[in-house]
């Protein structure tokens, strides 16, 4: 292998990783950057001299748009402020779905919650705006200790799901989630029960989490787009026996989907505890113009055998450990792209390559104040990189 260092001064780089023979070089066709990237069907291609892998769009979710639902929150006294909101709202989407579909609109106010939202089959929650329609949860709902609670969530196998414009808040504050476990969920789409199965099509626009142990956790799910989000400051102390330290619990984690995109100005900022941008095992995934800074440990971190990733025009600062990286938990990334990234500040590697991953291409990324030194690191046994 030979590792390309095209204008780049050595004391920039840290290369832990023996060099052999060979040499590809890698370059972005001009159709790199689709105008309309979630209802688009062009891809983001990075062509290798033996090789050339894509990242596959996802096809945003269908709702039947005019059938349309609107609800207000309950009026809370001293007296009955523990009422549970919930249960007009899963009414709502339940008849939404028997007629096959449609919009269930929170109006103005705060929605207080003792228990999960549940998502059905081409319905959209909607809210007037972040910090408008705001979902929260109740004082007196204690999450499931070991499986954990989802304030908005799944259950079932469905398909064509849209959560937009509203802000769900776990109303726990960093200093208690990090002083005890606290295991809820902002949002969390899965099939857990149904091991084989896979959701379709979800689409999470113009939302807030805040104050969750995890924000945005989706697994088992294929067609899944983030866009113009803010997760922000969710995290917790990790238990002793499920979760032994608090780096599993994220702003976002990512995890088994094929075709997602994250893009359109995301911001995962400030975990207390984890990454803002946790993947695991997901192919076909772009990363464009988000912003990851603050977190207690990765801005992005990519793991479990993913392939097929391109990460771009992203800013990843001030983190607790490496900036934009690869992890061989599971399995090593293969087919991968961090480019024109800005890389700032960050207490480890600006770029952190692990070991044994192959295929990958470091490219045009702006790195300041990094520790240390500004360094991309290599891993051992990497196979066909690329690295500027």
């Amino acid at each position: 292998m030979r590792i390309l260092l095209n204008n780049v001064k050595l004391w920039q780089l840290c290369i832990v990783v023996t060099l052999t023979t060979g040499l590809l070089s890698c370059k972005k066709t001009a159709n790199d950057q689709p105008d309309a990237l979630a209802e688009s069907s062009e891809k983001n291609r990075i062509t290798l001299a033996t090789a050339t892998y894509t990242a596959d769009l996802p096809t945003k979710a269908t709702i039947y748009e005019t059938r349309t639902t609107t609800l207000s929150t309950l009026n809370v006294s001293e007296a009955t402020k523990h009422i549970n909101n919930a249960t007009q709202i899963n009414n709502a989407i339940n008849n939404m779905s028997s007629q096959g579909g449609g919009t269930v609109v929170l109006n103005a106010g705060i929605y207080r919650i003792t228990g999960p939202i549940r998502l059905k089959s081409k319905v959209r929650l909607k809210g007037v705006g972040i910090d408008e329609s705001i979902i929260k949860r109740d004082e007196s709902w204690t999450p499931d200790y070991d499986n954990g609670s989802d304030m908005v969530g799944t259950r079932g196998v469905i398909s064509d799901m849209v959560i937009s414009d509203l802000t769900i808040d776990g109303n726990t504050p960093s200093s208690s989630r990090m002083s005890n476990f606290f295991n809820m969920y902002g949002i969390r789409i899965t099939v857990d029960d149904f091991p084989g199965s896979k959701n379709q099509r979800a689409y999470v626009t113009t939302i807030k989490v805040v104050n969750c142990g995890m924000g945005v956790h989706i697994k088992h799910t294929n067609d899944v787009i983030l866009r113009n989000c803010d997760v922000e400051a969710n995290g917790t102390l990790g238990n002793n026996t499920t979760h032994p330290s608090p780096y599993f619990f994220h702003n976002v984690y990512l995890r088994s989907i094929d075709r997602a995109q994250v893009y359109d100005g995301n911001r995962f900022i400030n975990s207390p505890s984890g990454n803002g941008l946790n993947i695991t095992a997901v192919t076909n995934l772009t990363i464009d113009a988000n912003i990851m800074t603050g977190n207690n440990f990765r801005g992005v971190r990519i793991g479990g055998a993913s392939v097929d990733v391109v990460v771009k025009n992203n800013t990843v600062s001030n983190n607790k450990d490496f900036g934009i990286g690869t992890a061989t938990d599971g399995g090593t990334p293969t087919r991968f792209s961090f480019v024109d990234n800005t890389i700032s500040n960050n207490q480890g590697y600006g770029v952190k390559i692990g070991s044994n991953s192959s295929y990958g291409q470091v490219r045009g990324n702006s790195l300041s104040g990094n520790t240390p030194t500004n360094s991309v690191s290599l891993g051992n046994g990497l196979s066909n990189m690329d690295v500027q």
